[in-house]
């Protein structure tokens, strides 16, 4: 029995699950026990549901910046464009990851270092009569 995770409903594999980036979100749901009549037979004792924030009809957006140690570095950015009033809408969002290794390789560079981009598009469109 597992824990499932997934992303806006859709199932992510155990490996990805544990691994994908968490950006632009609207809200995490952590539901507990069997999740078969949401999520089918894979989420036998729960469910993490991670839902990324949807495009709405005003013009926004955010931009952010993290530093830390061994190099760490973080930007995060997100645009939201109305293109049709109340119609049609598109949001733009991504996420920049880079830090170096901490376990000395005495080979090549140094391991457990990241250098990751993740980017993520989505459109919103109500049609009307």
């Amino acid at each position: 029995p597992r824990v499932s995770v997934f992303q806006n409903g859709v199932s992510s594999a155990r490996p990805r699950g544990s691994s994908i980036a968490l950006y632009d979100l609207e809200r995490v749901e952590v539901l507990k026990g069997p999740q078969g009549t949401l999520f089918g037979r894979s989420a036998q004792i729960g469910a993490v549901h991670v839902i990324t924030r949807r495009p709405d009809y005003e013009l926004g957006g955010y931009l952010g910046a993290e530093f830390g140690n061994f190099d760490q570095q973080r930007y995060d950015a997100a645009i939201n464009i109305p293109l049709i009033e109340d119609k049609l809408a598109i949001r733009f969002a991504g996420q920049y990851e880079r830090r170096n290794g901490f376990i000395d390789n005495p080979i090549e560079r140094d391991l457990n270092g990241t250098d990751t981009l993740s980017l993520r598009g989505s459109l919103r469109f109500e049609p009307t009569e």
